[in-house]
């Protein structure tokens, strides 16, 4: 499934379907680089950002907030 974006609510992150294979990302409409990544057993709270320099992008990091389940879409936030 391609990665999605919308308003990252836990109503709208229980209706989202567990991936079948690898994972994908559901990308927040209000909260830049706060992201949702679903894999086959589990949905994860992240932030995520790019590192640039003059213009070009060196890397991407991803850090793990909490588990879907452990803690609301609003504490994660």
């Amino acid at each position: 499934m391609a990665d999605l974006s919308m308003e990252i609510t836990d109503k709208a992150i229980n209706q989202l379907p567990l991936a079948e294979e690898g994972q994908y990302k559901v990308l927040d409409t209000e909260l830049k680089g706060f992201v949702v990544v679903i894999g086959r057993r589990k949905k994860t709270f992240a932030a995520q950002g790019a590192f640039w320099r003059d213009g070009v992008r060196e890397f991407a990091a991803r850090k793990k907030i909490a588990e879907f389940g452990d803690i609301t879409s609003r504490e994660a936030r």
